[in-house]
């Protein structure tokens, strides 16, 4: 069935069909957890899940680019990149906070002799990883997580199964952060 939809549509449609992407749709509206969404936040999402125009948006991006969906998913200017990736970091990390001990936001790592790492590693003095709690893996032991938002519907990976686009983020944010972690 899936074969008789265009190729935009189907990807939207698989998004849509993976495990747990549909979970906002049956989850209480509870204001206290920042679990409701208005009248326009939902039909925004309904929109973008399945890759309908939206309704009243500003013709061009803060950059000067036509302000697409795709656009404004990606872009780090006008865009809600940032936005999106610090709603999940606080998040997870409060979540975290609930099970660990000394959970914080942002923590600097060591440093270290830059030649010891991949090249891919981010090796600048202010090394940064998204939140770290004590105690997830083991008692006392630090544990580091980093956040990384993908827009997989993004019409650069139209081509790529979705998968792999997951594992190529997961490969490339693992390269840039795993070494350095570890010595921290």
């Amino acid at each position: 069935m899936l074969d008789n939809i265009a190729s935009p549509s189907r990807r939207c449609i698989e998004l849509a069909s993976e495990k747990g992407a549909s979970v906002w749709l049956t989850t209480l509206p509870l204001s206290q957890f920042g679990f409701h969404l208005n009248k326009l936040e939902f039909r925004d999402s309904i929109c973008l899940r399945y890759g309908w125009p939206i309704k009243n948006v500003a013709e061009y991006c803060e950059c000067g680019e036509s302000n697409t969906i795709d656009h404004s998913l990606n872009c780090k200017l006008g865009g809600f990149v940032h936005i999106r990736h610090n709603e999940i970091r606080d998040t997870e990390a409060e979540l975290l906070s609930e099970v660990c001990k000394d959970v914080r936001i942002e923590p600097q790592l060591q440093q270290c002799n830059p030649a010891l790492l991949p090249q891919t590693s981010n090796t600048a003095a202010d090394a940064r990883l998204d939140f770290c709690g004590r105690g997830f893996w083991r008692p006392i032991q630090q544990a580091y997580f980093d956040v990384r938002v993908v827009h997989a519907n993004s019409s650069s990976y139209m081509n790529t199964p979705v998968e792999n686009v997951y594992k190529q983020h997961e490969n490339a944010k693992k390269n840039s952060i795993q070494q350095k972690s570890d010595r921290s």
